[in-house]
């Protein structure tokens, strides 16, 4: 009604022939004769005009290309109709009706995919099937549920994809041209030395993916999905790979600080039968949480994830949308990073994202705005999300993570970026099948991976060989001329004395650690409440 009272149906006919779908993904009268005619919609004939008037009521059933009879048959009733109402002649009505459909198709230039474009394909994609109602899920009872889900998610990612690409959209990134080019080279250049190609996809078998997230807007900047520009395999969310010791800190460490553990917490180093063992093949006894992430003791942080529940710890992962859980994951040998699946570099440089932002998620995108062919905003990003852990949990976590670079001892101790304040964690896989470096500073976060598509043993690859100078290269360019700034430590951090057990103490002991005081509140008010 109010279309009809605010635009003439002469502007309301203009309006839908200048929009509607044409088929092919042509929208719009113009870019269908340019399309199917070679030519301006002004010179065409009344043959060529009636055939795309028939076209617009089903683009598939009366494809000139795909069904041209139909198409035929239809731009003759258009003809009729025509001839009927008295808009044409008797004559051109037998001139355009014996006109062949004759079909000059004009060949698009299309842009050659690349990672920046896929991924913010993929991240419509999914916004388009947030607005459509469908329920994401991330945690499965069983492998039936799963399975059951996979199955409607692929249905409706694939509906939604196909919409997205038949054109008409106009998508607003954040994706910063530079940093891409900088991210891409550093890729390249610290992969060289790996020349061997699979035979089978002609693709170097050594590859490497990386994302970044400028952490004050939250929205990725850069986002390379291997070597070179010609593979259009985006690894960066497309692969899943086991995590390693990477994993720890968003699905053992903070969890556990929020359940009241401390980085001077200690925990007993040793032997586990039938559980992990330490890179070193020797355990040290009693040892901090501080301590064992910065050398990444394998025994203390199973032994962690045991204590707070791995269902627990994996809720923590859901919640960041970390797609790759299965039932099976649910055990203390997810606490080194051992999946069925594994997780993506996407996912990893959001939850070390969410720890850098005081525990707040925001789910990874690249999409600031989406329009449509009428210039109408179908999607403005919200940036919303959700507290995953506690602003003084991500704090102790991203303190701890600190000391992995600055540390002599740390596994990231040679990754050190002059002038800037930055927290990280190495993580590789068993054999060295994979490897990875995540970190952030105060200004960005960067999450590398590397490893074989099919993966191989790789002798040299570690957290901090390949991947961690990868890391270092990038953020080292991008964080040029940056002053140094360190991060936030909430309000409701508070320093208080410890005895050599890690164990708060009401005297001086002339030892400290950090607390968190909404928890030590928390607590104090439930021993109050008990009889």
């Amino acid at each position: 009604m109010y279309i009809n009272k605010a635009y003439s149906k002469q502007q309301i006919l203009e309006f839908y022939v200048n929009n509607c779908y044409f088929g092919e993904g042509c929208y719009g009268i113009e870019d269908a004769a340019q399309h199917y005619f070679s030519k301006p919609a002004s010179d065409l004939t009344l043959a060529e005009s009636a055939t795309l008037c028939g076209v617009s009521n089903n683009p598939t059933l009366f494809s000139p290309t795909k069904n041209p009879k139909n198409s035929t048959a239809r731009r003759n009733i258009v003809l009729n109709s025509m001839l009927v109402q008295n808009k044409i002649t008797q004559a051109q009505y037998n001139e355009a009706k014996n006109e062949a459909l004759t079909l000059n198709i004009k060949e698009s230039v299309v842009t050659p995919e690349n990672y920046m474009t896929s991924y913010a394909i993929d991240c419509v994609v999914r916004e388009m099937m947030q607005q459509d109602a469908f329920k994401f899920q991330f945690i499965f009872a069983s492998d039936d549920a799963r399975k059951s889900y996979e199955s409607q998610y692929q249905e409706e990612y694939l509906k939604f994809d196909k919409q997205v690409r038949s054109g008409g959209y106009q998508i607003y990134t954040s994706l910063n041209t530079s940093k891409q080019t900088e991210l891409q080279n550093d890729v390249d250049s610290n992969l060289a030395s790996f020349t061997d190609v699979d035979p089978k996809t002609n693709k170097y078998k050594m590859q490497g993916a990386a994302v970044s997230i400028d952490n004050q807007t939250g929205y990725i900047v850069a986002i390379v999905g291997g070597r070179g520009t010609s593979d259009i395999f985006n690894r960066a969310f497309l692969s899943f790979r086991q995590p390693g010791s990477s994993i720890k800190p968003v699905l053992d460490y903070a969890p556990a600080f929020d359940k009241g553990f401390h980085p001077l917490s200690q925990i007993n180093d040793s032997y586990i039968e039938n559980g992990p063992v330490n890179d070193t093949h020797s355990y040290q006894g009693s040892v901090t949480i501080r301590y064992a992430t910065e050398v990444s003791i394998n025994t203390v942080a199973f032994k962690v994830l045991e204590n707070v529940n791995p269902v627990v710890g994996l809720n923590y992962l859901a919640k960041m949308q970390y797609s790759g859980i299965y039932p099976e994951d649910n055990t203390p040998i997810a606490a080194i990073g051992g999946f069925t699946s594994g997780v993506t570099p996407v996912e990893q440089a959001g939850g070390y994202f969410t720890l850098e932002n005081h525990g707040y998620y925001e789910q990874p995108s690249c999409v600031k705005q989406v329009k449509y062919i009428n210039s109408q905003v179908i999607y403005a990003n919200p940036r919303t999300g959700v507290q995953v852990y506690t602003p003084e949990s991500a704090y102790m976590m991203t303190d701890v993570l600190k000391g992995v670079i600055s540390s002599d001892d740390g596994t990231g101790a040679a990754l050190k970026i002059s002038g800037q304040i930055v927290a990280g964690k190495t993580g590789s896989t068993d054999q060295s099948k994979d490897g990875w470096f995540c970190g952030y500073s105060k200004y960005y976060t960067t999450a590398v991976w590397c490893g074989y598509d099919i993966p191989e043993p790789i002798p040299s690859l570690y957290g901090n060989s390949y991947p961690g100078h990868i890391w270092l290269d990038y953020m080292t360019a991008i964080h040029r001329d940056l002053p140094q700034l360190d991060f936030d430590k909430p309000a409701g951090i508070v320093l208080k004395n410890i005895d050599d057990n890690g164990n708060m103490v009401s005297y001086d002991s002339g030892l400290q650690d950090m607390f968190s005081q909404p928890l030590l509140d928390k607590s104090a008010e439930g021993h109050k409440k008990r009889p």
